[in-house]
Parts: C-alpha cells; sequence; structure tokens
C-alpha cells in the first residue's frame, strides 16, 4: 500500500516522503553485513559509521542479515515529481524481511538513507515491529545547514565537541557546515577587557613559523576545583591542535560539506594588525590598523596570499562555497582606552576619488574573480549592508547582477527578516536578484556563552520565506551547543518534510521530535526548555544582562565600558524591581536545576543526551547565580541605607555569600560544555572578586557615598598562576 500520509512509521524523523508498505515484519538483526556497488569509500564510511553509532554491528560474515547499498545513477529512477535542484539527496530505501536495499541516484543520498535506517534500527532494538516497506524520499530546500560563528564559543571546541556538532547536524539531514574562520567585533568587550573581541581561527601563512602572527583571546577566570584564579592567553583550538582538515574529514563521513566563513570587511580589526598591507588609511595614509583599503594593488596581493594559503592548505581540490560575511560596515570601536568611533572605509587618495557603493562593486568583482580561480564555486554574502546600513546597491553593483556569468558565481544570504530600505521591504525573487542564487539566513543557535535563547518562531518563518521565494538554502548562524538540539530539529524538518502539512506546528514538531530521541521523558524534557527559556526571556533576568556582553559606551572618553554590576542594579532601580521579584527568579532556577538533575539520574544515557542535559542545567544554574547575586547586592543596599550597623550587616552579607557562590559555581565547572565554560567562568567570577573589594572598601569604612559598585576596567586577577 503506497501512502503519501505520515505515521505509518511515527518515529520517522524526518518523515519520509512516500511509504509503501509491503506484507509482512521485516527480521532486522544486529548483526548485519554490509556490501556496496559504485559506492564512494567516504560514503560507505559514513553507512557503517551511522549504523554503528545507532547500536548496529556491521560484520563480515552475515549471509542472512545484509545491508546491500547501490549507487545506479539517476537513469534507473522516475524522478519526475522530484525537483532538479533535490535529485542528488534521493534515495529509495527498501525493507525487506532479514535484507536492506538502498538505491540511490547519487552519492549524497547515501547518508541520509543510512540515517533513516538507523531509526528502523532503533525501533527494533526498543521492542517495535518494522514492517516491510519501501520509502522514497527527498528534502525540500537543497542546502540546510548551520553557520559556527566565530566567537568565544566556537573558538573552544575541540574535536570531540566538532563530531558532536556534525553528528547532530547529520541526523537531522543537514548538509553544510559554515566554520566562520575569521570575525571581530570592538563594541564587545568581555569582563571589563580593554581588548576587542577578534577571532582568527586560522594560521596567516601556509607554513607558519616561529613569530607566526596569531590570534589569542584572553581568559581571566577562578577555578574553584584548585582555589586558584588564572589569567591565560589562549589560540583558537583550531590552530592549536592543528585538526581543521580532521573536521572536513569527519564532516565528509556525516554528509556535511564544511565550507569557510572570512568576515573580511566591516568591523575587521584584528587581520589589519596582523597584515598591515591590507589596512584602510587615514586622510594622510598612514595605516589605521582597522577595516580594508579596497583599491590598494599591495591590500589585495596581501589578501591573495593570506586567503591562498588557506585554500591551498585545506581546499586543494577547491570548495563549493567561500562565505566573505559583509554583515556590518558600520562605524566600529577599535581603540583600548577608549569609544570614539571610527570609519571602516579606508580615506586614501585612491579610495576617497570613489562612492562606497562604486568602491565595493569593483571590490566584488576582484575578490570573487580570484575566489573562483582558486576553485570556490559560489562566493556567498549577506545583503545587510546592500540594502540597509550603507545601502550599497547602486548602478555599478546592479550592472554586476545583471551581468549573468558573475550573478552565477555569487548567492546573496538574506540574514533576517527585515533588509529594508526607506522605500520598501527587499524579497530575495526581487527582479533586481533574479540571474542570483538566495539563502536565507534564521536567528537559531545564538550565542550560549552569557544567556540562553531561542528563535523556534523564526526558524519556522524563515524557512516559509525560503520555500516561498525559492530560494537555494536555508543556513542558520550560530553556536553549536547540546542545549540548543531542538532548534537544529526545527531547521532540519522543515527543510526536508513535506510543507503543506498544516497540523504540523512547531510544539508538534518539538513533541514527536523529543519522543524519538528522549523517549519516556520527552514531555518533561520539553518543559525543562520551556521553563529555561521563559527564565531566560524574564525581563527582569534581561535587566541582569545590562553587563554580559560588556559593550562600550559609544563616543564615551572615559568610563566607556559599561559598568558591572552598577548598571543593572540601576536598572533595577527604575523599573521598581524588589528583592523578592529577584529572589523568586533564583527560586525557580534552583527548582530548574533540580528538575533537569532529576532527569539525568533517570536512565544511562549517550554522551549527546547526558551534554544537552548538562548544558541545559548549567544554563538554569547560571540564571540562579546570577539573581542570587543581585539579591545580595540589594539586600547590601538596603542595610547600607541605615542610619547605623549598616556596614557590619553589609559585610556579613557579602561575606556568606561567597561560600555559597563557589558551590554554586561548581555545577557550572562540572556540567557546562568546555568550550563554553572559561567565558561563562570569567564572568561569573567577577562576582567572587566584587564581594571581595567591596568588603575591602567596607573594612577600610569608606563612607556610603563614596563605595564603588562596578569594576575597574584594569582589573587583574588577584594571582597571576
Amino acid at each position: 500500500m503506497a501512502t503519501n500520509r505520515r505515521f505509518e512509521i511515527a518515529e520517522l524523523f524526518p518523515q519520509p516522503k512516500e511509504v509503501i508498505l509491503g506484507e509482512g515484519i521485516s527480521e532486522l538483526a544486529m548483526d548485519v553485513r554490509l556490501s556496496t556497488s559504485n559506492v564512494l569509500p567516504v560514503q560507505r564510511k559514513a553507512l557503517r559509521s551511522i549504523l554503528m553509532l545507532a547500536g548496529v554491528r556491521v560484520v563480515a560474515n552475515k549471509k542472512k542479515y545484509v545491508v546491500d547499498a547501490q549507487v545506479l545513477g539517476p537513469e534507473a529512477f522516475d524522478l519526475s515529481k522530484v525537483p532538479a535542484a533535490l535529485q542528488h539527496d534521493f534515495y529509495e530505501l527498501e525493507v525487506k524481511d532479514s535484507e536492506v536495499f538502498i538505491r540511490t541516484p547519487y552519492q549524497d543520498g547515501m547518508v541520509w538513507a543510512a540515517q533513516t535506517l538507523a531509526i528502523l534500527f532503533g525501533m527494533m532494538f526498543n521492542g517495535r515491529a518494522v514492517p516491510n516497506m519501501v520509502i522514497h524520499d527527498w528534502p525540500v530546500v537543497p542546502n540546510r545547514g548551520l553557520i559556527l560563528d566565530a566567537n568565544w564559543g566556537t573558538e573552544r571546541m575541540a574535536s570531540l565537541d566538532w563530531f558532536q556538532a556534525l553528528d547532530s547536524m547529520s541526523a537531522m539531514h543537514l548538509n553544510l557546515c559554515g566554520i566562520s574562520i575569521y570575525d571581530c567585533c570592538s563594541s564587545i568587550r568581555t569582563s571589563q577587557s580593554d581588548r576587542s573581541s577578534e577571532f582568527l581561527l586560522t594560521n596567516i601563512h601556509l607554513e607558519p613559523g616561529p613569530n607566526e602572527p596569531a590570534s589569542k583571546s584572553r581568559f581571566r577566570y577562578y577555578n574553584v576545583k584548585y582555589d586558584r584564579w588564572y589569567d591565560r592567553d589562549d589560540s583558537p583550538s583550531l590552530v592549536e591542535n592543528d585538526n581543521f582538515e580532521e573536521v572536513q574529514v569527519y564532516g565528509r563521513e556525516r554528509g556535511v560539506k564544511i565550507f569557510p566563513v572570512m568576515n573580511l570587511m566591516g568591523h575587521s580589526t584584528l587581520l589589519p594588525r596582523l597584515i598591515p598591507a591590507l589596512s584602510a588609511c587615514d586622510e594622510k595614509g598612514k595605516p589605521t590598523g582597522y577595516g580594508l583599503c579596497l583599491s590598494s594593488p599591495a591590500a589585495k596581493k596581501a589578501l591573495e596570499e593570506f586567503i591562498g594559503s588557506f585554500l591551498e592548505r585545506y581546499y586543494e581540490d577547491g570548495v563549493e562555497y567561500f562565505h566573505l560575511g559583509f554583515d556590518d560596515l558600520s562605524d566600529i570601536y577599535p581603540h583600548a582606552a577608549d569609544a570614539l568611533p571610527e570609519s571602516v572605509w579606508c580615506k586614501c587618495s585612491k579610495c576617497k576619488k570613489a562612492s562606497h557603493s562604486k568602491l565595493f562593486a569593483q571590490f566584488l568583482r576582484w575578490i570573487v574573480d580570484f575566489l573562483t580561480s582558486k576553485g570556490v564555486e559560489k562566493v556567498v554574502f549577506y545583503t545587510d549592508e546592500l540594502l540597509q546600513g550603507e545601502k550599497l546597491l547602486g548602478a555599478d553593483l546592479e550592472a554586476l547582477l545583471k551581468d549573468k556569468d558573475f550573478a552565477s558565481k555569487i548567492i546573496l544570504d538574506w540574514e533576517d527578516l527585515g533588509n529594508e530600505t526607506k522605500s520598501k521591504v527587499w524579497k530575495s525573487n526581487d527582479p533586481k536578484f533574479k540571474n542570483v542564487t538566495a539563502w536565507q539566513t534564521p536567528l537559531a543557535n545564538r550565542g550560549n556563552y552569557g544567556a540562553f535563547s531561542r528563535n523556534l518562531e523564526n526558524v519556522d518563518a524563515v524557512v516559509a520565506r525560503a520555500l516561498k521565494e525559492k530560494s537555494d538554502g536555508v543556513i542558520a548562524r550560530g553556536q553549536y551547543d547540546p542545549a540548543y538540539l531542538e532548534q537544529l530539529a526545527l531547521l532540519g524538518v522543515r527543510c526536508w518534510e513535506t510543507p503543506d502539512w498544516k497540523e504540523d506546528t512547531i510544539d508538534a514538531l518539538r513533541k514527536r521530535w523529543a519522543e524519538l530521541k528522549w523517549g519516556g521523558v520527552a514531555d518533561r524534557y520539553l518543559e525543562v526548555l520551556d521553563r529555561l527559556a521563559a527564565l531566560s526571556n524574564d525581563s527582569v533576568h534581561q535587566l541582569l544582562l545590562t553587563w554580559n556582553y560588556l559593550g562600550i559606551r559609544p563616543g564615551a572618553k572615559k568610563d566607556f565600558l559599561k559598568a558591572y554590576p552598577a548598571d543593572a542594579l540601576d536598572a533595577l532601580a527604575a523599573k521598581k524591581v524588589t528583592t523578592a521579584q529577584v529572589q523568586k527568579m533564583a527560586d525557580e532556577a534552583v527548582a530548574l536545576v533540580e528538575m533537569t538533575a532529576g532527569l539525568m539520574g533517570e536512565e544511562r544515557w549517550d554522551d549527546l543526551h547526558r551534554i544537552s542535559l548538562q548544558s541545559i542545567l548549567a544554563s538554569a544554574q547560571r540564571i540562579r547565580i546570577q539573581a542570587e547575586f543581585f539579591v545580595t547586592l540589594l539586600k547590601v543596599k538596603e542595610a547600607l541605607s541605615k542610619k547605623s550597623g549598616g556596614s557590619a550587616a553589609a559585610q556579613k552579607l557579602l561575606t556568606a555569600a561567597i561560600p555559597v557562590l563557589l558551590e554554586e559555581l561548581k555545577v557550572i565547572e562540572e556540567n557546562m560544555p568546555d568550550s563554553l565554560m572559561w567565558i561563562t567562568m570569567q564572568q561569573l567570577g567577577l562576582q567572587k572578586l566584587f564581594y571581595e573589594e567591596f568588603i575591602n572598601d567596607l573594612k577600610a569604612k569608606t563612607p556610603v557615598a563614596k563605595l564603588t559598585w562596578t569594576l575597574s576596567k584594569g582589573w587583574e586577577v588577584p594571582e597571576d598562576l
């Protein structure tokens, strides 16, 4: 019986396009022999490893229990119902008694057939009968995936973190992973630091020497386990461990193509310092150390050497996509000692002769030609500065977009639901862009280094827009965090399943996914996520996070860093938030930590389930610590407002809070993903330092009016060991 309805096999996620149920029940077994024909070695390895990850033992001596996989070419199938752009992912999967037959027109479909088969074996392991059947399946969006931004989480990801990320993406039928190799944000200074946030996840030269210019992040944090402070300058893990190629190989073995992302223009403050020839210049022609000169032959030569050495090392045989970013060309704040804004645009004599839109169009023509000459098939960049911000969509760029040869080499990435000019809201299918391929980027998996965030509605809306406008890809931009697995699941299922199944609300899809992945505790797992999202988005909690990114005060010459915790205390006072309200938040976070811990203790979870729960627990614990910190400070303020005995009472409150904080920080150390732990401990460890400094001020009998409710921007760890 053929069916285009779902839930003949309810456990399948995503649901296939077509299921033809046969007679009888299959005889699948834990041990199988894998037989392949015309399957590339990397695809055979993918089949084998995906099945083994599901608990199947692939052995050599089984005659009865066989998985037979063949790539037959498109002529062997009726693909009339499958759009041409989606045929590479098509697969046919037949389960017949003790044998499984996988047939695909192209290599790519092998991985998605293996992921579906892994679910069927999981059903068998759980005692569920697997009927004989034939499945025909393909996606609705050709390119589906996630760009991992260069930030404090991504830069600390070890090989195992990358493998878990790629496993999670492949399981949800996502086929692209962008790794942000370079990005900066000068307006974000972490934990009262005078350093801009800058990340370069590769070496500059093909064969780096002993004096290789490098990117390093400073981490100042307190380690509870060893009762000591650290002050470290660490290189990104991909540089330190030299494992980018290892990540590429693992991605190929999971059907996930790795492509590079380099946000070269805009808020670029690191590469122009490390490679001065790249830098924009001031009116006197002197390099500024930020921005790019778009007209200098020396700058272009330096960029060719940098990008060329990267491509030669990691993409010798070419790469399908290279993402250039271009998401923000607004003023930057590159100076360590102040927050005075600077333009990213070069002011050399040659650049000054042309408009920004003309300069950009000329630069774009040059860099696209260069990248394609190095084996890049498509050059991708965001639309933000074309249509918003600088509004670079002028006559020069429009002429490029009309050039079909040039347009065939680029992809416009529509990053959010806005992209407005003063006159209209642009769409990717506007006639101006008719020659250009489009991607859409939902706001999912946003960085969890300060607060948990969830954007399921945005994912849902952006995929719907992509389908309506016939976009070639939906590529979210954010961070891999096992607490965010449901966001990957929604992205994957929306890009794969038939979109006109009206009953598939976000809640219904979440429930289906959770029941597949979490079994009998699915409802409680979703409740934990819902409660965490509600707490994170609570208006009071958002006030506590005014210090989170520790951004700068634009235009300030002195005291330009946001004051921690003074800004949050002022915000609480302005909103008339009471101590009881903040305490209620802390109590709710405690209850959430306990509920998550209960889930962790119920079963012997595999690694991915365990770290997902641990990350959720750590995120809830962070809210608890933040809330309790401000409860203590509000009580201290109240004590100090009294005419007598206030200082002694305040000292008692602060002294009692320190050991409580340390016990609570242990939970962060034990549960937060390693890639996020150090930036989290850096932020939360400031509380211990603040308590101790404030106690010292009180002991020194500092008048209440002169007490400092913020850490200085030049703070140092008590000891540098």
